[in-house]
């Protein structure tokens, strides 16, 4: 069975305090190298998905804003 896409929760998964988790940029670059969709949730609504975006991009993942899904 493909994999259509993979959900992925940003705190404590991709980042801690928007600080990277070892690993998780390789993990996302090795998924877009094989083309499998990706989208990002938080449960946050201090920032908006931009802020989000722009945040994980400083933290070395290439993460577009309409990727982004929060709360708000």
């Amino acid at each position: 069975m493909a994999i259509g896409g993979v959900l992925f929760d940003i705190d404590g998964v991709l980042v801690t305090s928007w600080k990277p988790i070892p690993g998780a940029a390789e993990a996302l670059e090795a998924l877009a190298d094989n083309q499998i969709a990706c989208a990002y949730l938080t449960n946050t609504t201090t920032r908006t998905r931009s802020q989000i975006a722009d945040l994980l991009t400083e933290a070395g993942m290439a993460v577009r804003a309409d990727e982004v899904i929060t709360a708000a």
